[in-house]
């Protein structure tokens, strides 16, 4: 069962490094291609945002529905009497969902701010 776990995280690390990469990479050409740093700042800013609403609306459209119907299959077995809403849980996916993004683009776009196009492209390779 080890094993399994160190495939996963070793899996894990390496996509992150590779999205890390590719948004290295992408920042780069971006800045090249004559984007200015706020302009840079600000497509980050609307992807981090495009993606917590994306994940939002995919928890909402399908984890209520499958929460929904795992607890009527309970409720048959005698597991569950009433499904009941979980929004204090949600509440709390909500919040650390949209914190975390915040914090991720604080730091990406102080850490850019802190290194010339060249730094980054240097740290690309």
């Amino acid at each position: 069962m080890n094993l399994g776990r160190s495939k996963k995280r070793s899996f894990l690390t390496v996509l992150s490094l590779g999205l890390c990469g590719v948004i290295l990479i992408k920042s780069g050409i971006l800045l090249a291609v004559g984007l200015t740093r706020r302009q840079l700042c600000k497509t980050r800013i609307f992807e981090g945002e495009a993606l917590v609403i994306g994940s939002i609306l995919i928890a909402f459209l399908i984890g209520i529905p499958v929460g929904y119907l795992a607890a009527n299959t309970f409720r048959i077995t005698g597991a569950v009497e009433q499904y009941i809403f979980p929004f204090k849980e949600y509440s709390i996916f909500l919040v650390v969902l949209i914190v975390i993004d915040i914090l991720l683009e604080f730091i990406l776009n102080r850490s850019m701010k802190k290194q010339s196009l060249i730094e980054q492209m240097r740290a690309m390779e």
